[in-house]
């Protein structure tokens, strides 16, 4: 009985709210929390955060040894914590109850209820003390909120243990969301119920393919957390990862074994799939990207070679990744403007076959218990991707790595292993369903072409790649210093059989405190310098190379970019039992082409039937 969901109906005396961070109507201080299909809800977070509060006071009643059982059922904070020891590397210490929200499924019209607070002298109302509450509940009207609670047991007993320590905790609780203190929100009655086991995804055959096609459709809201410019703000990629996949799989199957925290799979873990915790890091998941379910079309990041230009003020496209030098577009002839100078790029975005995602803002904080408040410095947001309008992720895993003998095993084990669907992805630890398809189903929205363009090939980066080394580069590098950095990578990478002729490309850097105590702990901090998705090289043969470098061109394609040699030597490090693990190792790289970084596509039609025309151009 691995999978078990709690079905947990919370009834609550109104007057009741939770506040929104979405603006409400016109004039309303207070607005209560709606999700998209505009029904009022508990947030899970909320709840669980109550819970571990229950908890926390009925440790004594709960017995010897809770805490340590708490912390593994609702995880603990890690963060920007300082670990235990100086070199000692940050672990996630992820939780293995998952929380959805909690919604009134009944739809309701709101009216308003006023606070205020009177001047202590005057006996009036204090100055811009008026608040108005949006008010869906009456005072003494029973409301009741359903939401799920998921979680991994390896036995019976522990998941009836689980089930008796949460109704428990619950009933624990006297109230709910804000403005406790003047009787909003009290508890009344707690009912959890365990649902049957669901159904396992129907089995499909082992295919025995080296590349498995697959739908990830998220269940709720999911946040993927970018690269933050701000301390406080996780916004989320419309991309998920394969290296986000691949931990969430490794995470789900330890909590499936009822192993504590998250670590490596390692051989002998699963007694039940041998061949599949033999060759696990061997899997490469490549990233899921969007598309409809009605249309499925895997999208294709723009390469950065693209330009806008205006002819008789109607703003054109084109693609300058084959002109052979600088020039202006248009009449009058301008200087086009690139990615990164566009106000907007939907139009792009549309063509290359990207969708238009729902985004849902939820503003959330710590609450300072002795004061019943907010704590100070400790409000934070997460902006989700809200997965409606039949949205499914698409995108494969690569078993080419796999001895050829175990594949199949590793296949069906594999299967087996995901029949059930996918959990913790993501910040908010979301659900996710997935589909197999038949080989083929889901073709990018552009092709690539392997075959060279006069001698030439085109790649552009889908996902981010580690290519240029950071000690070669600094804050004072020009075109120059690029260049050759990039020349050599490309050189090493295709066995010496390309070169650069030109590059249209972007980089950032990816790091902090997280990553460095994370994945290189004990060595001086040095971020990672990744080459962005959409950036384009245009690579041509060097003298007599041309079958090797086709050979490297077609490789890349299928198995994405290696990692380079000196990231290999880089990034290497011994870990806890002072074994040696080289840098293409995923506790000391994270962006490796095993978690889906690295992807290409060659020459696209887009090089050549948008280059621009005689008569558009002005060579410079």
């Amino acid at each position: 009985m691995p999978d078990v969901t709690l079905t947990v109906t919370l009834t609550l005396n109104g007057p009741i709210l939770t506040q929104s961070t979405a603006a409400g109507a016109y004039g309303i201080d207070s607005p209560v929390a709606r999700n998209a299909d505009k029904k009022c809800y508990l947030a899970g977070t909320l709840v669980k955060g109550r819970l571990r509060q229950a908890w926390e006071e009925l440790l004594p009643a709960l017995g010897p040894g809770f805490d340590q059982k708490m912390n593994d059922w609702l995880g603990q904070k890690t963060g920007n914590a300082e670990p235990d020891g100086k070199d000692k590397p940050i672990a996630p210490s992820r939780g293995r109850l998952h929380f959805e929200d909690f919604v009134d499924d009944v739809e309701r019209r709101s009216g308003t209820l006023y606070r205020i607070s009177l001047d202590d002298q005057l006996g009036a109302v204090r100055k811009g003390a008026y608040q108005v509450i949006e008010a869906p509940y009456a005072a003494g009207q029973e409301i009741s909120f359903s939401g799920k609670i998921r979680y991994f047991v390896a036995t019976e007993p522990e998941a009836t243990e689980i089930k008796r320590c949460v109704e428990v905790g619950l009933r624990w609780i006297t109230s709910l969301g804000a403005e406790r203190t003047v009787g909003f929100g009290r508890m009344v009655k707690v009912e959890v119920s365990e649902d049957p086991n669901p159904p396992q995804a129907p089995e499909t055959a082992v295919t025995g393919a080296l590349m498995l096609d697959f739908a990830l459709t998220p269940e709720t809201p999911f946040c993927i957390a970018r690269r933050r410019v701000n301390n406080n703000l996780f916004e989320s990629e419309e991309v998920i990862p394969g290296g986000v996949l691949k931990g969430s799989i490794a995470s789900s199957w330890r909590a499936r074994l009822g192993q504590q925290g998250d670590g490596a799979i390692t051989p002998g873990m699963d007694t039940a799939r041998p061949e599949l915790c033999r060759h696990f890091e061997k899997l490469r998941i490549t990233h899921a990207f969007p598309a409809s379910a009605a249309q499925p079309v895997r999208p294709v990041v723009a390469p950065l070679s693209q330009v806008k230009f205006k002819i008789k003020d109607q703003p054109e496209v084109r693609d300058i990744a084959l002109c052979d030098g600088p020039m202006l577009l248009g009449n009058p002839p301008v200087a086009p403007s690139f990615a990164v100078d566009w106000k907007d790029d939907d139009d792009v975005r549309h063509d290359f076959g990207w969708p238009d995602l729902e985004h849902e803002l939820r503003v959330r904080t710590a609450i300072d218990r002795d004061l019943r408040k907010a704590k100070e410095e400790q409000l934070f947001a997460y902006e989700m991707i809200a997965p409606r309008g039949r949205i499914e992720w698409y995108g494969l895993i690569d078993l080419s790595q796999v001895p050829e003998a175990e594949r199949a095993a590793v296949e069906a084990q594999l299967r087996d292993l995901l029949s059930q669907g996918l959990h913790g992805l993501g910040k908010t630890k979301a659900r996710a369903r997935i589909v197999w398809l038949t080989p083929g189903t889901v073709a990018p929205k552009r092709q690539s072409q392997a075959a060279p363009i006069n001698g030439q090939w085109v790649v552009v980066l889908q996902t981010p790649a580690l290519l240029c080394d950071p000690s070669r580069l600094n804050e004072a590098s020009g075109d120059e210093e690029l260049c050759k950095a990039y020349n050599e990578v490309w050189d090493q990478l295709s066995n010496h059989s390309l070169q650069v002729v030109r590059f249209f490309a972007r980089q950032s850097l990816a790091g902090g405190y997280y990553l460095h105590r994370r994945f290189q702990a004990g060595k001086a901090y040095n971020p990672y310098l990744l080459t962005d998705a959409g950036s384009a090289f245009v690579l041509k043969g060097k003298n007599g190379q041309t079958p090797l470098a086709q050979q490297s061109i077609d490789d890349w394609l299928a198995y994405g970019l290696p990692l380079p040699s000196w990231a290999v030597k880089h990034y290497k490090r011994n870990d806890q039992r002072g074994t040696l693990l080289l840098g293409d190792h995923w506790m000391n790289c994270p962006y490796l082409p095993a978690n889906g970084y690295g992807e290409i596509v060659v020459n696209l039609d887009v090089h050549t039937n948008r280059q621009p025309q005689k008569g558009e151009f002005h060579v410079i």
